[in-house]
């Protein structure tokens, strides 16, 4: 399953086409933005990444994106009749584990390429950062970007943020399991994240966003931040990822019995 799916996801022109439209929705708005402002001059790739991943709607255009690529797989594969055919070869636990891998997976390289291609393409005409003069606090992963790493800054920046994308598809994937619709499975991961930021306001450390966009933890180790997100974002995946697995292998159940 894992090769077929590796395959499946390569050769399907979607997953590039949401790669392109991460670094679209990174770039366009920003030039938009500052130009209006007529600060373009002051403009660099680490206040663009900012601008944008702080921005609601801007991460709900992010999450559809990144789970289009492998949300609707089980959906899909249900509503068809695939599910039992995979299951016979290969078993369910195999299974299970494929789509949930994938799932995961597909979504943090996604939306990780997608911001990297950003970066990369706006090197060639602004500076990774440009110091304005304000005082950094030297906490989450600021402490990076002091000692004068703005890349290793936005790259740590860059996989904490796709590690909530693709918790926010693990989501959607476990409630297309409940409901197996391919609409369904693609529109959860928004709906979910509409949820989450409805209900979890509170500036803490388990605040979803704010982990998200590398205000949380206020720790002065960037590495210990890093590794609160991926326990953070890895624990909620897991629950879900359960709750999966025991949703598949009852339908499966019943399916064949």
């Amino acid at each position: 399953m894992f090769r077929a799916y590796l395959v499946k996801i390569l050769r399907s022109p979607l997953i590039y086409l949401c790669i392109v439209g991460i670094a679209a929705v990174f770039a366009l708005q920003p030039i938009e933005q500052y130009c209006q402002l007529k600060l373009l001059p002051f403009l660099d790739i680490e206040k663009m990444f900012s601008y944008v991943r702080d921005i609601g709607y801007n991460k709900d255009i992010v999450t559809v994106l990144g789970a289009l690529p492998f949300v609707a797989n089980f959906a899909s594969e249900w509503q068809t009749g695939v599910t039992t055919q995979c299951v016979t070869r290969c078993g369910t636990k195999k299974y299970i584990t494929a789509n949930i891998a994938f799932c995961a997976l597909s979504t943090l390289v996604t939306v990780m390429l997608g911001l990297l291609l950003f970066v990369f393409v706006f090197s060639f005409v602004m500076p990774l950062y440009v110091p304005d003069g304000n005082l950094i606090s030297p906490y989450c992963h600021n402490l990076i970007l002091i000692t004068g790493h703005p890349f290793l800054y936005l790259l740590s920046n860059i996989f904490v943020f796709a590690l909530s994308i693709a918790m926010y598809s693990v989501m959607g994937l476990t409630i297309s399991a409940i409901f197996p619709n391919k609409y369904v499975a693609i529109a959860s991961p928004l709906i979910i994240n509409s949820f989450i930021k409805w209900i979890n306001q509170t500036p803490n450390i388990f605040n979803v966003d704010l982990v998200a966009q590398s205000y949380r933890p206020t720790w002065e180790s960037p590495l210990l931040s890093i590794l609160y997100a991926v326990g953070y974002f890895g624990a909620i995946s897991a629950v879900f990822a359960v709750l999966f697995a025991a949703i598949v292998k009852r339908r499966v159940r019943n399916e064949i019995v």
